[in-house]
């Protein structure tokens, strides 16, 4: 978090979401929030809010600043007290008869988060190299990624603990073994249009030699069951 004070709110209203693009001022598309996550990979995404929109207990007109409901801080930070005297003081400027000690503070740790993302991914890795489901293998590839890019936007050091390596090991070899020629062209498909969603950002989300030893293995394949 390389902001001082990061304010954090609880909900937004259904009709309180007036556009989320992809790219800023270009190409402007509605997208929920899961859907800008998976799907872009660009520093410029932006969501435009009706400013009544985030509380939705006090959507009218008497009310029209929109409160945060809780602060957000780096838990590497806590042994500042310098820092966590001027969060407290932010979080008593926010009293109310909601909330009677001020704004919550909220503490996140980077490195758990990460423990909890590639945990994840590795219950889904050897789920695909059991049944090899072609919905799995796009879920690790956009929640490899998806990580990734977060990490590196913060410029935070669990960016490369997302490593993507080991997947083309193992796609190379199931490749070799495939008579699927749909199975192959998904597999293609689906790195092509990860590639697609860094339209502006840096695309550095894996090994450009691994990426071409991937197509040759895959057009090796392809020609090879076509041929019969």
């Amino acid at each position: 978090m390389s902001r001082e004070i990061t304010f954090g709110f609880n909900g937004v209203l259904e009709t309180g979401i007036k556009e989320i693009s992809p790219y800023y001022k270009k190409h402007p598309k509605y997208m929920t929030p899961r859907e800008l996550i998976d799907n872009t990979r660009d520093i410029n995404n932006h969501i435009i809010l009706d400013k009544y929109a985030i509380r939705p207990n006090f959507n009218n007109s008497n009310l029209p600043n929109i409160e945060p409901d809780y602060i957000l801080i780096d838990a590497k930070r806590l042994e500042d007290k310098a820092y966590l005297e001027r969060i407290s003081r932010a979080s008593e400027e926010f009293k109310t008869k909601r909330n009677k000690q001020g704004l919550p503070i909220i503490a996140i740790d980077d490195n758990k988060i990460a423990n909890l993302e590639i945990n994840k991914i590795n219950n889904i890795f050897l789920k695909y190299q059991r049944n090899h489901d072609m919905h799995l293998l796009n879920s690790i590839v956009t929640k490899i990624n998806n990580n990734l890019t977060a990490y590196r936007s913060l410029q935070n050091e669990n960016a490369n603990r997302f490593n993507i390596s080991i997947l083309f090991k193992e796609l190379i070899s199931r490749i070799n073994d495939s008579n699927s020629i749909s199975e192959i062209e998904y597999i293609e498909n689906l790195f092509i249009e990860e590639e697609k969603k860094y339209k502006y950002l840096i695309k550095d989300f894996s090994k450009e030699q691994e990426i071409k030893e991937l197509k040759k293995a895959i057009d090796t394949r392809i020609a090879k069951l076509k041929k019969g």
